[in-house]
């Protein structure tokens, strides 16, 4: 069997371990992916699909990763299908998180370049800055959905810059750290990172790569790394969102 390391690529069936991919079927450890793409028929790349492995493979979570305005409404449509007939008062927990182009000079604003979302272990990356600003009506529409709720870190700051930048709207939103310091009754996760919520509340080290965190979200082909790093993100706001918010 073939195997590789370090951000290597190991395919039919092979191994890839310290955040490579694995293709077809193949097994990714240590937070890699174990990636299954798919191809438009125009040679473009529509939607790739991957099983993303969190928390030293803990958790599988199902991750598209597109800029595709189609694929990003498939997903939406899926998720509603699942869970956009809850009963009048229960809501869903989404997992809300975004990537900045980074600002690398002074009087930079990039706009964020990538927007995530996962409920449970089903995750979407939608590249924002390569959907031609064709965002999907259905995904428009799913961000004010009253059966969700969107969770976060600084997440009203997170859906501003979405409405400014994206003239996307988030109507229902709750933030992680306010939750979390509520819960514990910790004033000081008030200012806590994702790393330190994910300790504090799940009892589980974080890995938060800051060359990662700072790296060119705005790039068309997100790396292993870029993508793991966003779905973790993601799979953990939901997580923590799942364990704030229950009765």
């Amino acid at each position: 069997m073939a195997s590789s390391s370090n951000g290597g690529i190991a395919a039919n069936g092979g191994i890839a371990v310290n955040g490579g991919i694995a293709a077809n079927r193949g097994i990714a450890v240590n937070g890699g992916i174990a990636a299954n793409g798919g191809i438009a028929a125009n040679g473009g790349i529509a939607g790739i699909n991957y099983v993303v492995l969190i928390f030293e493979g803990a958790f599988s979570v199902r991750t598209t990763v597109t800029s595709s305005p189609q694929v990003a409404s498939s997903w939406v449509q899926q998720v509603l299908r699942s869970w956009g007939s809850l009963p009048i008062g229960l809501v869903k927990v989404v997992g809300l998180t975004i990537e900045p182009q980074p600002n690398l000079l002074p009087g930079d604003d990039h706009p964020a370049a990538v927007l995530q979302l996962c409920v449970d272990q089903d995750c979407l990356i939608f590249q924002l800055l390569h959907c031609n600003s064709a965002i999907p009506p259905a995904l428009r529409s799913f961000l004010n959905d009253p059966h969700f709720v969107f969770v976060g870190i600084d997440i009203d700051r997170n859906a501003d810059r979405l409405q400014r930048e994206h003239g996307l709207s988030v109507m229902k939103k709750k933030d992680l750290r306010l939750l979390a310091a509520l819960a514990l009754q910790n004033w000081d996760l008030l200012g806590a990172d994702m790393k330190l919520l994910v300790r504090e509340v799940m009892v589980i080290e974080m890995e938060r790569p800051e060359a990662v965190r700072t790296s060119a979200w705005q790039q068309r082909v997100l790396s292993s790394q870029q993508i793991a790093y966003a779905c973790a993100s993601a799979f953990a706001s939901s997580e923590l969102g799942n364990i704030l918010l229950a009765d």
